[in-house]
């Protein structure tokens, strides 16, 4: 299961803004629905005690360039299985250190 609160803390939420949405003004359930879209595949949060919803998460092949001391970009492949169910996809994330430590400040997912 994940911990929305820590995964928030660890983002900028900007980067889950659309063009028209102040980042600023997300609540609780908004970034708990950011969490369950980009942490968990289909959507699933696994806040529900259903042993149905319990994804393995597997990472491997990973990839770290930092640059300048101050940014750093991570690549990896993600599996997600549950059930004889599996999900396989590429991860990148840009992270920045600034006075607050590091952050999150960039996300792609592709499919394998």
């Amino acid at each position: 299961k994940g911990d929305a609160e820590s995964y928030m803390k660890l983002c900028d939420t900007t980067m889950f803004a659309k063009e028209d949405e102040d980042a600023s003004k997300f609540g609780d359930d908004k970034l708990k629905s950011l969490f369950k879209e980009y942490e968990r595949p289909g959507g699933n949060d696994g806040t529900d005690n259903d042993d149905e919803n319990v994804w393995n998460t597997v990472i491997s092949n990973a990839s770290v360039e930092m640059q300048s001391g101050t940014k750093a970009i991570v690549s990896y492949d993600r599996t997600f299985t549950a059930d004889g169910n599996e999900e396989k996809l590429r991860e990148t994330r840009v992270w920045s250190h600034g006075e607050n430590g590091w952050t999150c400040i960039f996300f792609y997912r592709k499919p394998l």
